[in-house]
């Protein structure tokens, strides 16, 4: 009996040793399996945040495109492009951007040459004038780039508290994006891909408006500087040619002054020459 009792209790231990065993590699088990879906989830959330980082800088750099070139970018044809594309693609643009800003500058700079060429064939009142002008024309084309820099930061502005607000509200709702967020990428997509073809309709529609209008306002303000370069040239013909009338007058008037002046220098030496001739004479008669 006392042996029996003594496996009994053996047996009882060993039950305990393995069930206590057992639990040990259940735990364990448990929080491996913890640790591998909490780096699962780590892994996951670090997809998703490298996908939403991905995803600004591609709009950043599609708003700086767009700002940079002044038309629509296409976002299908970023997302298939590499990051260091991206970046030479907006190099490129900024470096079109900056080369058009110097050609605009050296047409600045050729007005101002031909300005200087017709302020230099008139009077000093006249040149003034045209100065004025070229001023207030490089004032306006001074504002008008303010105004728009400032209208791009406002927007950026804006745009950047756009995407805070909505990155704020999207954390919220986190825990709960992978239920809903295949339809709204879906709706998404539809109502981008719309607004982006109204966009670039309205886009087009506006620049080729005011490609027109510009067209139209280079146009009359040629003929109107043509008008006033005629104009300048005739009034300065004309004050050339009162100038050289008036000096032949004065060339006129000194050579008939200077013959008068011999005249009566002629009429001087003989009036004293005739006075000599008498002297010579009493002298030689006597008193």
């Amino acid at each position: 009996e006392r042996r029996k009792e003594g496996l009994e209790l053996l047996q009882l231990e060993r039950l305990k040793d393995e069930k206590k065993k057992q639990d040990e590699e259940e735990k364990k088990r448990k929080l491996e399996e913890d640790k591998r879906l909490k780096l699962e989830e780590e892994s996951r959330q670090k997809d998703k945040h490298a996908k939403y980082v991905a995803q600004i800088n591609l709009l950043k750099t599609k708003r700086a495109l767009e700002a940079v070139k002044g038309e629509a970018i296409s976002e299908d044809k970023l997302k298939n492009l590499s990051e260091a594309s991206r970046q030479a693609m907006l190099l490129e643009a900024q470096t079109e951007a900056q080369r058009t800003k110097e050609e605009e500058q050296k047409r600045l700079t050729e007005q101002v040459r031909r300005l200087d060429h017709i302020t230099r064939a008139i009077r000093m009142e006249e040149a003034k004038v045209c100065i004025s002008k070229y001023n207030d024309c490089v004032e306006e084309v001074r504002k008008k780039f303010d105004v728009k820099i400032e209208e791009q930061i406002k927007l950026n502005k804006e745009l950047h508290e756009i995407a805070l607000k909505e990155k704020a509200r999207l954390t919220k709702m986190q825990n709960f994006r992978n239920d809903f967020e295949s339809k709204i990428l879906i709706e998404q997509k539809s109502k981008h891909k719309e607004y982006n073809k109204i966009k670039r309709e309205k886009e087009f529609n506006e620049y080729c408006e005011n490609k027109i209008n510009n067209a139209r306002r280079l146009f009359d303000e040629d003929k109107a500087k043509e008008r006033e370069r005629l104009t300048a040239i005739e009034a300065a013909e004309r004050k050339e040619k009162q100038l050289q009338a008036e000096a032949k007058r004065k060339e006129e008037i000194a050579a008939a002054e200077k013959l008068q002046q011999q005249n009566e220098m002629k009429n001087n030496k003989n009036s004293m020459r005739d006075n000599n001739d008498t002297s010579d004479r009493w002298e030689r008669k006597g008193p």
